[in-house]
């Protein structure tokens, strides 16, 4: 599993090279190191270390219903959920207290880079509970991988087979 989660990473050297001038010219030069492990986010090591959040978008009758789930990434288990049509910072914030609450502090909330997720009222939340706010990269959902897969089997398993339209 960790061979899967390690990816290449690139870093730049700089080197002096004199031209034909006897001028010294620095160029950049890339050296592939394959043990850094996917850009610096953590994996987990013990239950209540890493939870990440995410949302699914469902559209009923042209309104968009979204549902928040926040997940234990070791032991797999859902924490906390909120369906609305409206979710703000504050009522994620409301959802992660009640979680901890109810279970226990993570050390690392991961979160994609949502205006949910950077407001400034929820990091300061966070940073005074002591949990490290971590964002995936932008454009590399599988970094969440856990959470998207849930999302999805979600989305199609659950959501897929009732017709939301004619919900009244």
């Amino acid at each position: 599993m960790i061979r899967s989660l390690k990816t290449r990473q690139i870093k730049w050297y700089t080197k002096k090279k004199r031209n034909q001038n006897d001028e010294k010219q620095q160029i950049q030069y890339r050296k592939n190191n394959s043990n850094i492990v996917r850009s610096g986010l953590i994996l987990p090591t013990f239950p209540s270390h890493v939870w990440p959040a995410d949302f699914v978008d469902v559209f009923i009758r042209k309104r968009k219903l979204r549902i928040l789930f926040l997940i234990d990434d070791f032991m797999r288990i859902l924490h906390g959920v909120c369906v609305s049509f409206s979710i703000t910072a504050s009522t994620v914030q409301k959802v992660i207290e009640k979680s901890i609450h109810t279970y226990s502090r993570p050390r690392i909330l991961r979160t994609d880079n949502g205006p949910e997720f950077r407001e400034k009222h929820l990091n300061l939340f966070l940073k005074n509970s002591r949990i490290k706010h971590e964002f995936i990269d932008k454009d590399k959902p599988y970094q969440n991988g856990f959470s998207e897969s849930l999302n999805a089997r979600f989305k199609d398993e659950s959501l897929g087979k009732h017709d939301l339209d004619s919900v009244k």
